[in-house]
């Protein structure tokens, strides 16, 4: 398991993240993130087209420009599963689903919790990752 910790505010953190997967064997690796996590996240799946779990990405809003463009568009084959609060204030639920479905090509499933905000609650976050993971 790789679980960078970065400074989101500085785009330099993201390249040096980057660089560090040069040296890894990514063959069976999946990648998961919440937040600002999940565009990281969402950005490597689909660089390297493994599958994904990604809890309320940011994928429509950040406050930095962080110099490493995603392909959002391009055609995987690798699974990206997404978890959306409907509660969440911070990352709008509806905005969030209608730009995957607009810009996330590939198999993609999307789930909405009911209850959930923009924080993960553990029982939440172990259930969808025990689905993802099978």
């Amino acid at each position: 398991m790789i679980a960078p910790t970065y400074n989101y505010r500085d785009p330099k953190t993201l390249k040096e993240i980057k660089e560090s997967f040069y040296e890894k064997d990514l063959n069976d690796s999946v990648f998961i993130g919440t937040s600002f996590g999940g565009y990281v996240a969402n950005y490597f799946s689909t660089i390297y087209d493994k599958p994904n779990l990604l809890f309320n990405p940011a994928l429509l809003f950040r406050t930095l420009k962080m110099g490493l463009d995603a392909p959002l568009a391009s055609n995987l084959k690798s699974l990206s599963y997404f978890v959306l609060g409907e509660k969440d204030r911070l990352l709008s639920c509806s905005d969030n689903i209608g730009f995957i479905n607009q810009n996330i090509k590939g198999p993609k499933e999307i789930i909405i919790e009911k209850q959930m905000g923009h924080h993960i609650p553990a029982d939440i976050f172990g259930k969808h990752v025990s689905l993802f993971l099978k």
